[in-house]
């Protein structure tokens, strides 16, 4: 974990991943898909029941190096497996999820890499926001870039 992050006092939740170079595909071909639409991706979920229901920030670590930084107002467990752990056709619709694509592909090419999520809890949606925001002002993470 990069030391700074520490001030924020971040809980490591376990990552479980399903598999890799998984190849989706739309079966309707005369939808328009996003840039990332030929890409493998990576299946994942979560393995931490204490933080499963809790809402915050989570922020994806490769080597160390902070790659995305996300939230959520919800629950960790909801947005991890309904919106990044699985690529299903709809998201690589021109229309559909570009950053859970992006992500899932930057995972699968780095899965040789030691790869961590960290989760802050926070139960105040601004607070959240302002967090997520310092976060990406300070490690610029590659996935975040638009």
């Amino acid at each position: 974990m990069p030391n700074s992050l520490q001030s924020y006092n971040p809980h490591k939740i376990k990552l479980v991943f399903h598999g890799y170079d998984l190849k989706i595909e739309e079966p309707n071909k005369s939808i328009a898909l996003n840039q990332y639409a030929d890409s493998l991706f990576t299946s994942f979920s979560i393995d931490s029941p204490k933080f499963e229901d809790k809402k915050g920030v989570f922020i994806f670590t490769v080597d160390g190096t902070v790659v995305y930084v996300g939230m959520t107002n919800d629950s960790l467990k909801k947005v991890i497996m309904r919106t990044y752990g699985i690529i299903i056709p709809r998201k690589l619709h021109k229309d559909g999820q570009l950053t859970a694509c992006r992500l899932s592909a930057f995972l699968n090419k780095n899965h040789n890499k030691k790869i961590e999520l960290w989760f802050i809890e926070c139960d105040d949606k601004e607070k959240i926001k302002q967090i997520k925001n310092e976060l990406i002002d300070e490690y610029k993470p590659e996935i975040n870039k638009r």
